[in-house]
């Protein structure tokens, strides 16, 4: 059984999702949103968190839009990801904001570095994090900010073999569990069988 996905992102993520689920045909996605300007706190302040369904997976795409560069973003970051746990979301795989270009939005630049650099230092080691700056630092942008598809094309096919390795971590996890359940199933129902039945006892 494939593993239940739910991609949760910015405006970023409206083309490199996309790209994500083509690649990865076998990525069971139930839910998809791509807001975009939307930061964790956005997602905080909607209904969205609250109505998601049942998942294993969750990869979430946001950092860039991130207007607080304070220790109230660590609070925001905590919360949120308490909100995923209470879901029963166990896998999360985060894709960290890209690269600005600074001779056009040297702003955004400055948000992005310093949300990347905290996302590292805050998120639990349990969550696969995966800084997005190598591989956008210099490409050309559209508005200093975003990328052409081919770009975040080209990013994700990068990406691809790392997210694919965690979701795949996941997938034999749920195959072990449920070998193991079915197993033990068997052998207690077994062992019910031959303490009721007492099949040696017949023959005496």
């Amino acid at each position: 059984m494939k593993s239940p996905t739910i991609l949760l992102g910015d405006s970023h993520s409206q083309v490199h999702f996309t790209h994500l689920m083509n690649m990865f045909p076998n990525l069971n996605v139930v839910e998809r949103h791509s807001n975009p300007g939307w930061s964790t706190k956005s997602y905080l302040n909607s209904d969205i968190l609250d109505k998601l369904p049942s998942a294993d997976t969750i990869i979430v795409g946001l950092g860039g839009n991130n207007q607080k560069l304070d220790e109230s973003f660590d609070e925001t970051v905590t919360t949120f990801l308490s909100a995923l746990k209470q879901k029963g979301i166990k896998n999360i795989i985060w894709l960290g904001p890209f690269w600005s270009d600074p001779n056009i939005r040297a702003d955004v630049l400055k948000r992005h570095e310093w949300t990347n650099q905290r996302l590292k230092q805050i998120l639990p080691s349990t969550i696969k994090y995966i800084d997005t700056f190598p591989i956008s630092f210099g490409l050309e942008t559209t508005d200093g900010v975003h990328f052409s598809s081919s770009k975040y094309k080209n990013m994700i096919e990068q990406l691809l073999p790392t997210i694919q390795s965690q979701i795949g971590t996941i997938n034999s996890f749920v195959r072990i569990n449920k070998w193991w359940l079915l197993s033990s199933t068997i052998i207690v129902g077994f062992g019910t069988y031959m303490y009721l039945e007492k099949p040696w006892m017949k023959n005496s």
